[in-house]
């Protein structure tokens, strides 16, 4: 069978020659140091290489993208992956430098974020920006003034296009293709998106449905570009719960995953949702009513079990859940191969694509990678 084959055998709850396996991200040190060559291929190194890359000029950025796509559709050819997706990327352009690790984004008198990279932990992200300043006062406008300035969705650009064209081809034709449109919701790692909810929830719902015309058009584009697959989504949930209530999920996130879902259906690809974090209090509304074909990053460590899920949603396509927070980075090989074995008992291999409960992060050691897709290829029903 192909990966393609198998993806869409796991969607329909069909035996394959073996159990589908798929990684959303791995880190660059972990692939490097498992295949004894450089390779810039996800995570949070791969993103400040890009800012430099892009504030180094538009030829030093089209070569490190080159390198990026080349050594991603090697690594997920060489693991045997099933499916294929386009990284995590940092799209934005640095306004400049501060350090060799900080980077400033936008400008002093609008929106602006200050990015950090840590090298012990490969770790990029925004450690201060605007709205962590000014709060709800400043996020507030901000969503009024897109609202009034929405004059329809625009499709995605030449060049994210191009990129993924130029990765579907040196991926070949055999492997599924997860775009990844069609998220839907609002940044729950900020806290002025949370507060603007509770208090300004029809003007939050206004833009939302803006932003769901985006993604019904992406979609729309990607699938003529060959996507088959959403792998959308977005993070709602922590360990403890959703970050906001389910009477809130329904209100403003629901009937917008629900268009999302159909537009999918109407044009027969699949659509996964993806988020961490202990999802029971809103998975009846998440994974029934909202028509969503797959779940992914299936937190083990927040308390979310295969079988569990199996029972209560027994058509949704399981994606991952290998504690990558505990078995992958903490535990032996023998530890991982028992965790992945235990995974795939929980489902029999059927309607379930084997991967980590997240991704592969910087932590984990290459043995363990290798030995969980091993484990996995080697199951029998």
């Amino acid at each position: 069978m192909t990966g393609r084959e198998r993806i869409q055998a796991a969607f329909a709850f069909q035996p394959t020659d073996r159990v589908p396996i798929f990684e959303q991200t791995v880190a660059s040190r972990v692939a490097s140091e498992a295949f004894g060559r450089p390779l810039d291929i996800g995570a949070g190194d791969l993103r400040y290489k890009e800012a430099v890359a892009s504030l180094a000029g538009e030829q030093a950025h089209r070569e490190f993208v080159a390198r990026m796509l080349d050594d991603v559709a090697w690594l997920y050819r060489q693991m045997g992956f099933d499916m294929i997706r386009m990284p995590w990327r940092e799209k934005r352009t640095p306004a400049r430098k501060i350090d060799e690790s900080t980077y400033f984004f936008g400008n002093e008198d609008g929106a602006w974020s200050l990015a950090r990279y840590s090298p012990e932990a490969a770790s990029w992200h925004d450690v201060d920006n605007h709205l962590r300043r000014g709060g709800v006062d400043v996020l507030v406008p901000e969503i009024r003034s897109a609202v009034e300035s929405f004059d329809g969705p625009k499709p995605p650009s030449d060049d994210e296009l191009a990129d993924w064209d130029e990765l579907c081809r040196l991926a070949g034709p055999d492997l599924a293709r997860a775009c990844g449109c069609g998220g839907v919701g609002v940044l729950m790692y900020e806290p002025a998106w949370l507060e603007a909810m509770m208090l300004y929830p029809d003007l939050v719902g206004e833009y939302l449905s803006h932003r769901c015309e985006e993604q019904l058009l992406a979609i729309e584009v990607y699938h003529q570009h060959g996507a088959d697959v959403c792998l959308a989504g977005g993070d709602l949930a922590m360990n403890t719960g959703p970050a906001y209530s389910p009477a809130m999920f329904r209100r403003l996130v629901l009937p917008h995953l629900k268009r999302i879902t159909a537009k999918c259906h109407e044009l027969e690809m699949r659509y996964i949702f993806r988020t961490d974090g202990w999802t029971w209090p809103i998975a009846d509304m998440l994974f029934d009513e909202s028509g969503v074909d797959g779940y992914g990053e299936i937190d083990r460590q927040a308390g979310m079990k295969l079988d569990e899920l199996r029972a209560r949603f027994g058509r949704l396509c399981l994606f991952g859940n290998v504690d990558c927070a505990a078995a992958l980075t903490q535990g032996t090989v023998d530890d991982v191969r028992r965790a992945t074995e235990q995974n795939l008992a929980e489902t029999g291999g059927i309607g379930h694509v084997l991967g980590s409960s997240n991704s592969i992060v910087y932590e984990t050691p290459p043995a363990n990678l290798l030995a969980m897709f091993e484990t996995a290829k080697n199951f029998r029903r």
